[in-house]
């Protein structure tokens, strides 16, 4: 493999909110709003990942399958905790058993 032949392009110019500094406002504090109310239900999530982690301690798997499936309902669907929550669900799955959750199993 070769050096690359393209050059790279540079943005010639100002930003794009510049030429309405009050758009950039607004959007500034939306954005700020939407990672605040995010950052609120992530916390939440994450309270109800530890008491599922409990409950999973002490066996009770159909109580944490619940508080997981809560705390993933909480997080936007790109969110890495996402993963952490399915994996602990199908470990739940998989303690529980065919006999009890049989579609978990297709």
């Amino acid at each position: 493999m070769g050096k690359p032949t393209g050059k790279k392009n540079k943005d010639i110019g100002s930003k794009p909110n510049d030429a309405n500094p009050k758009q950039s406002k607004v959007s500034d504090r939306t954005s700020k709003a939407f990672d605040e109310d995010t950052s609120v239900f992530i916390n939440m999530s994450r309270e109800l990942k530890k008491e599922g982690n409990k409950l999973l301690q002490k066996r009770d798997h159909e109580g944490a399958m619940l508080k997981y499936e809560k705390a993933l309902k909480l997080l936007p669907k790109n969110h890495i905790d996402v993963a952490h929550l399915r994996s602990n669900m199908a470990a739940c799955y998989v303690r529980i058993g065919i006999g009890e959750y049989p579609e978990s199993y297709k």
